[in-house]
C-alpha cells in the first residue's frame, strides 16, 4: 500500500519508492540487465517507468484530462 506518515493527509500523500525498490535487506539498482538509477540520487527513465504503478492508487483517483 501506500507509504503513510505524518506528512500524510487526506489530500496529499507521500509515497515511497523504497516499497518497489527495496527488500529487507537490500534495495534494487538493476532490473532486467538495465540501470534503475542515472545518478546517486535520481531514477533513470527505465526506473522511473519500473517504481511507476505504484502512483496508480493516486492518479487513477485524479479525474480531468491529463
Amino acid at each position: 500500500g501506500l507509504f503513510v506518515d505524518a506528512l500524510s493527509t487526506e489530500n496529499v500523500h507521500r509515497i515511497d519508492p523504497a516499497l518497489v525498490l527495496c527488500n529487507e535487506v537490500s534495495c534494487q539498482v538493476v532490473a532486467d540487465g538495465k540501470s534503475l538509477y542515472m545518478d546517486d540520487d535520481h531514477l533513470s527513465e527505465f526506473g522511473s517507468q519500473w517504481v511507476s504503478g505504484i502512483f496508480r492508487p493516486v492518479f487513477g483517483a485524479v479525474e480531468g484530462p491529463y
